[in-house]
C-alpha cells in the first residue's frame, strides 16, 4: 500500500513538472529586437497580384500597395483590354507575367484550331510566338499553369516537358529572345520529384528557365516550411542541373482558399518571402460564396465595393516598410515582424504577428534607440499599438487602437516596451514616436 503512494506521488509530481514544462513552452515570452546600430536599408517589393479585369479603378490602391508583378492570364483575353492594362502596370513599375495557359483556353479558336498542345505542338508554338512579337521582354513568359495538376493538364509528364519546350524553343529563336525571362513549371505545390524531372528534361535538352517557380496555395503552417523549400532549390537543384541556369526562384501562387481573407496567413508569407528575397504572388480563387479572381477585388484584399478588408492593411504596411527597414530578429520561427522608419507618420513602426498556437507576450526590444536621429534628444517615447483583427470578408476601415502608453528610456543600452496576450489570428503595428 504504501508503495502504491508512493508511485502515485511520484506520478503526480512528474504530471505536475510536464504541465509546468510545457506551459512554459506554450506561453513563454516571445521577443522581437531591433537594432538601431545597424544601416537602414531600402528593400524592394517581393509581392504581386494575381489577375485583373481593370486597374483604372484600383489605382489608389496600387499606389498604396506598390506591387512589384501582376500574373495575368483569362480575365485579359482582349488584346485592347490587355494592352490598357499592361500601359498602366508599365506607369507603376509592375511587371506582367503572361499565363500562356489562359491564353491557350481562351484564345481565337478559328486561327489557331486548337487540340492539345501535346497534339499540336506547332500551333501553340504559334501563339507563343504571336505574344512575344507583341510584348517582346517587357514581360514575364510563364508557360504553363500547374501541369501536375489534372485540370490544368490532361497529358502525362513527358507531354508536358515536350510541350514546354516547344514554346520554349520558339521563343529563343525569335530575334531577341535569348534575353526574354522564362519561368516553369508552375506546379500546383512544392511537388519535388515532379520538378526533379522537369529539371532533368530541360538540363538534358538544352532548356534554360530564368525562374524555377511553384505555387503553395496552403496555410501558415506551409509557410514557415517555405524557407526550407526555397534553400533546397537555390542551394540543391541548381547545383545538381547546371545546364538548366535558372536564376532565380519564386513563389507565383501563395494562400489556400481557406486563407485567402486571414490577414496573419499573408503576413507569414510575406516575411518569408521578403526575407529570402524571393518573389510571390498572392492567390485567388473561389471562397465562402466570392470569386476574388473575377471581382476585381486584388485576389480579396478588397471587398467588391472596393473597400479594405483587414488583409488588405497587412499589404499597405509592408509597401510602406520598403523605404527603410530596420535591422531585426526574431527569437521564435513562430513570430513574424518587420520593422521600419515611416516617413508619412514620422515613427518607427513594427508590423509583427504570433504565428503560435496560443496567445503570448511579446517584448520588443529596442537596441541602441538612442543612435536613430528621431530619439537622440529625449528621454521618453510614446507608442501606440494597433491591432488588424480578422475580418474575413468584412471590410476594416482602420487598424484598431489596442494600447498607448510612453516608456523613459534608460542609460541601458536595451530599452523593452512588454505587451500581453498578443492572440493568434491578429496582426499588430506598434508605432514608436517622440
Amino acid at each position: 500500500m504504501r508503495s502504491l503512494r508512493k508511485s502515485f506521488s511520484f506520478i503526480s509530481i512528474l504530471l505536475i513538472g510536464l504541465l509546468i514544462f510545457f506551459y512554459n513552452i506554450l506561453f513563454s515570452q516571445k521577443s522581437i529586437t531591433i537594432d538601431f546600430s545597424k544601416k537602414i536599408e531600402k528593400r524592394q517589393s517581393m509581392i504581386g497580384f494575381l489577375h485583373v479585369n481593370d486597374l483604372n479603378p484600383l489605382i489608389n490602391d496600387i499606389k498604396e500597395l506598390k506591387p512589384r508583378y501582376w500574373r495575368v492570364g483569362n480575365s485579359l483575353v482582349d488584346k485592347d483590354l490587355r494592352d490598357r492594362q499592361f500601359e498602366i502596370m508599365r506607369k507603376y513599375n509592375i511587371t506582367p507575367i503572361l499565363v500562356l495557359t489562359d491564353f491557350y483556353s481562351h484564345y481565337d479558336k478559328r486561327k489557331y484550331d486548337w487540340k492539345q498542345p501535346y497534339k499540336e505542338t506547332e500551333a501553340f508554338a504559334q501563339l507563343v510566338e504571336d505574344f512575344y512579337k507583341q510584348y517582346g521582354n517587357t514581360v514575364i513568359y510563364d508557360i504553363w499553369n500547374e501541369p501536375n495538376y489534372p485540370p490544368f493538364w490532361d497529358g502525362d509528364r513527358q507531354q508536358f516537358f515536350i510541350s514546354f519546350k516547344a514554346a520554349y524553343d520558339k521563343i529563343r529563336s525569335l530575334p531577341g529572345g535569348d534575353k526574354a525571362i522564362i519561368t516553369g513549371p508552375s506546379t500546383a505545390r512544392f511537388d519535388k520529384e515532379f520538378i526533379e524531372s522537369f529539371l532533368d528534361y530541360c538540363n538534358k535538352n538544352n532548356v534554360k528557365i530564368d525562374i524555377l517557380n511553384w505555387h503553395l496555395n496552403e496555410d501558415i503552417q506551409h509557410a514557415l516550411e517555405l524557407s526550407q523549400q526555397i534553400d533546397y532549390a537555390q542551394n540543391y537543384w541548381k547545383k545538381k542541373y547546371p545546364n538548366v541556369g535558372f536564376k532565380d526562384v519564386a513563389i507565383y501562387e501563395f494562400i489556400g482558399e481557406d486563407d485567402y481573407f486571414k490577414p496573419l496567413t499573408s503576413l507569414a508569407y510575406i516575411n518569408v518571402l521578403d526575407r529570402e528575397g524571393v518573389p510571390g504572388i498572392k492567390t485567388c480563387g473561389n471562397a465562402n460564396g466570392e470569386s476574388t479572381c473575377i471581382n476585381n477585388s486584388i485576389d480579396g484584399l478588397l471587398t467588391p465595393e472596393g473597400k479594405p478588408r483587414s488583409v488588405w492593411w497587412v499589404y499597405k504596411y509592408y509597401a510602406d516598410s520598403l523605404p527603410a527597414r530596420f535591422n531585426t530578429s526574431v527569437d521564435s520561427d513562430r513570430t513574424a515582424a518587420i520593422s521600419y522608419f515611416s516617413k508619412d507618420t514620422n515613427s518607427v513602426n513594427v508590423l509583427f504577428g504570433n504565428l503560435g498556437k496560443f496567445s503570448s507576450s511579446f517584448s520588443i526590444d529596442l537596441n541602441s534607440i538612442r543612435r536613430f536621429s528621431l530619439f537622440s534628444k529625449t528621454n521618453e517615447i510614446k507608442y501606440t499599438l494597433y491591432r488588424i483583427p480578422n475580418t474575413e470578408q468584412k471590410e476594416l476601415p482602420n487598424p484598431i487602437v489596442l494600447q498607448s502608453g510612453s516608456i523613459h528610456l534608460s542609460s541601458k543600452k536595451m530599452n523593452t516596451i512588454d505587451f500581453k496576450n498578443i492572440d493568434v489570428e491578429s496582426v499588430y503595428l506598434l508605432k514608436i514616436n517622440n
